[in-house]
């Protein structure tokens, strides 16, 4: 997985912490709470994190990117390493 940072990307108006884009052209947007970081830990791998999938859709000529969250939520609850094996849905809040 290719790890880049893009000030570009947002949640919410807000610049992502960092972005990955996987082998199938996922984008995941992450931002994390810095108030609950525990010091000395790898912050990647601590339940900190509000992860968004972007996803490219494409429907003949059409192209329509899809947004969603891990278990439709936008909180900050998420662990950046198991991004990938989270179940994203549209956001229920």
């Amino acid at each position: 997985m290719e790890l880049k940072f893009f000030p570009e990307h947002m949640i919410d108006a807000i610049p992502a912490d960092i972005t990955a884009i996987d082998a199938a052209g996922n984008t995941y947007v992450g931002r994390f709470d810095r108030s609950k970081v525990v010091a000395g830990s790898d912050v990647e791998a601590q339940p900190v994190w509000m992860i968004q999938k972007i996803e490219l859709i494409k429907s003949g000529s059409e192209t329509v990117y899809r947004t969603t969250f891990p278990n439709g939520v936008k909180s900050f609850t998420n662990v950046w390493d198991d991004r990938a094996t989270l179940t994203y849905t549209f956001n229920k809040n």
